[in-house]
């Protein structure tokens, strides 16, 4: 295969032969990837490969130059009804990114192809991935869900922060911390130590008092989730890429959040709060603070990884802007898909129709070099 004047090796690798890729290759590629994503790093896509989704034909693709890793992603294999074959890049639970680590310039479009024609599967799937950098116009057709999420994206202070909010925000927001915080004597603490011993225990009881007990949705219902989460923030521990939040009366936890980190973004992954004290919102409190504490941290995005609401809109300030995409094999399967996809534009209902677009281009010379 061809890119960027030098042949591209593919490499299709299976959940155990992942592990022999070089470490030290990985976090290079992980430092200065296009677009962060620390879902797809050594330290949290090992544990997540080792644990999550076992019955799932799940691969990971990595992509060399001259022996340099220049890509990595993980993918699956599926099928709908039972017929259709697609791959899709891997969303596991709790994955809330799937940006490809690839370096700059790398473009993916062939490689998607190539994979597809592999498989034999007419579709690939690329859920929650941030930005249009994967070099899709230039091979390929698709069809394209544009999302947003709420976010932190701009250096400002916590005064400037709260001064942007409107005014009906800026007053229920003060008037919830002045409750938690002065009234009830209620401390926020952050912690990136001591993760699997002390914290991740304490979260986890937390969460199995509450609503997500009753809906079956707690880290702790499930052996094999709980051991992705230990093995991840064991290693994410020794890298610094993961850190708790809490709001803490003397020994008792009203609310209890953790985020994961990468370079200079950071991501909110879980947060859940003591329903004894929900009049006091110390779940909105808690969010209220950790999004100071990014601020105060100086973090070019932290990513809420939640769709707007009322209480996100009313913490969170900013918009970043996310895509769900279909790619479409160049073949005529491929583009009898495409057209019954495109027609999906007016079940739209969740999101504005004009955020839903399909693209066709010219097709590429199929790529050189297949092993």
């Amino acid at each position: 295969m061809q890119a960027r004047g030098h042949r591209m090796d593919i490499r299709i690798l299976d959940r155990e032969e992942a592990a022999t890729i070089d470490p030290v290759a990985w976090d290079r590629l992980a430092r200065t990837s296009g677009t962060p994503n620390p879902f797809y790093e050594r330290w949290h896509l090992l544990p997540a490969l080792g644990h999550l989704d076992r019955r799932d034909p799940v691969f990971v693709v990595v992509l060399s130059e001259a022996g340099r890793l220049v890509g990595l992603f993980p993918f699956c294999l599926r099928k709908k009804a039972g017929m259709l074959r697609y791959l899709t890049l891997w969303e596991f639970r709790d994955c809330r990114i799937c940006d490809v680590l690839r370096e700059p310039g790398v473009e993916l479009g062939s490689v998607f192809q190539d994979l597809m024609d592999r498989f034999r599967a007419p579709i690939m799937l690329l859920p929650a991935h941030a930005s249009a950098g994967l070099g899709l116009g230039m091979a390929s057709s698709y069809c394209r869900l544009r999302l947003t999420r709420r976010a932190v994206t701009r250096f400002v202070g916590w005064d400037d922060y709260r001064q942007r909010l409107p005014r009906r925000d800026r007053l229920e927001n003060a008037r919830v911390l002045r409750r938690l915080l002065d009234r009830e004597g209620v401390e926020y603490v952050t912690s990136s130590r001591e993760l699997v011993r002390h914290w991740l225990p304490l979260y986890s009881d937390l969460e199995r008092q509450g609503w997500k007990a009753r809906e079956g949705r707690v880290i702790s219902g499930d052996d094999a989730r709980m051991r992705y989460f230990q093995e991840a923030m064991t290693q994410g521990e020794l890298e610094g890429k993961v850190e708790f939040q809490a709001l803490l009366k003397g020994d008792e936890a009203l609310a209890i959040s953790f985020r994961f980190r990468t370079r200079n973004n950071a991501y909110e992954i879980k947060t859940t709060y003591n329903e004894k004290y929900r009049h006091l919102y110390p779940g909105v409190a808690l969010e209220l603070l950790n999004v100071g504490d990014a601020l105060n941290g100086g973090y070019a995005l932290v990513d809420s990884c939640s769709e707007k609401n009322r209480v996100v809109e009313r913490v969170w300030p900013d918009t970043i802007t996310m895509y769900r995409t279909v790619v479409f094999k160049g073949s005529l399967l491929g583009a009898l898909a495409r057209l019954v996809y495109g027609s999906f534009k007016r079940f739209v209902t969740r999101h504005d129709p004009g955020a839903f677009v399909c693209h066709r281009s010219t097709r590429a010379a199929p790529p050189s070099g297949r092993r």
